[in-house]
């Protein structure tokens, strides 16, 4: 029984070491070639969450490519970016979105919630650093070593099929059609629910604004110019509760850094998904703004906020 125990102790040390060695080769070549290459015009991306995703129609921009994604927390923004700025110099302007949902923190279950790490694990295990790995496995170690074998699987058919073209998982502009505000006018709880983020709002999701951190230090060293925006929220939104919070982290952890505010640029209800997201026709109309903007010299001017200011008001003339 002793030798039958000391050998599979064995077996099993050379097969995970066998593993281990696998994972890291696969992984470093994954890395060399890995393609995550943008628009050769494009001078302008914009990162975040689904709040950009759905608010830039980069089609309607000059030289601009969205780079937003779902659900995107900045840990993975933060991997995702340092592979795309290494590889896409002719960008000169970042836009991250940095908005009231941010701080919310329901964030740190699209961190390390098993159901998004099945599905980002795979795709980002090759490019983490030590310190993302770390983070992950001390707030859902179960849910990592879950996803290990998913991971290897996915990654080693990417290698197989030379299937490493990762322009598909970088985001972009999502074209939606839903027109649902009036309902959640009608039936939500908006001012309770605006009470209770207001009340809570020193509960924050502080890995995401760490790693927002990261993510702008990143790009400076870089020689990018970085600027944070907030995109159109409706009115109604309750999120909007921890207004206080989030002018304090921004005037705190990231004094210096260019901030361009269109959360007033105004929608009727009819251009809004729901009370945080544009639909096709709020995108349509904010991103023709913004492009007029562009090329009237925004990010030249003195005072920018400003100058934002003024055309707000125009429109609602």
């Amino acid at each position: 029984m002793k030798r039958f125990l000391i050998q599979s102790f064995i077996f099993l040390s050379i097969a995970v070491g066998l593993i281990a060695i696998v994972t890291v080769v696969m992984d470093a070549y994954i890395v060399r070639k890995a393609s995550f290459k943008c628009r050769a015009d494009a001078k302008y991306v914009v990162l975040g969450n689904s709040h950009p995703e759905q608010a830039y129609n980069d089609s309607l921009l000059d030289h601009f490519q969205n780079l937003a994604q779902a659900a995107e927390t900045y840990l993975y923004t933060f991997i995702k970016a340092k592979e795309i700025f290494e590889q896409n110099k002719q960008i000169e302007t970042v836009f991250i979105e940095f908005s009231n949902t941010d701080l919310l923190p329901e964030w740190n279950k699209w961190i390390w919630g098993s159901a998004v790490l099945s599905w980002r694990y795979p795709i980002y295990s090759p490019f983490m650093g030590m310190e993302e790995n770390k983070v992950l496995l001390l707030n859902n170690f179960s849910g990592v070593n879950n996803c290990l074998p998913l991971s290897l699987k996915d990654n080693a058919i990417r290698v197989v099929h030379h299937d490493l073209d990762y322009s598909n998982e970088m985001g972009g502009f999502v074209y939606n059609t839903r027109e649902k505000v009036d309902s959640f006018l009608e039936h939500d709880n908006l001012k309770e629910n605006f009470e209770r983020v207001r009340k809570n709002q020193d509960h924050i999701s502080s890995y995401n604004v760490v790693y927002l951190t990261k993510l702008v230090q990143y790009l400076k060293e870089k020689h990018k110019r970085v600027i944070l925006i907030r995109s159109p929220l409706h009115r109604s939104y309750p999120g909007l509760g921890n207004e206080a919070e989030y002018e304090k982290i921004l005037h705190t952890a990231f004094v210096g850094v260019e901030y361009l505010d269109f959360n007033a640029f105004p929608l009727a209800n009819a251009d809004y998904v729901d009370l945080e997201h544009l639909n096709f026709r709020g995108a349509r109309k904010f991103s023709l703004w913004f492009n007029q903007l562009l090329k009237e010299g925004l990010l030249d001017k003195e005072n920018k906020q400003q100058f934002i200011e003024e055309r707000i008001k125009e429109v609602r003339m």
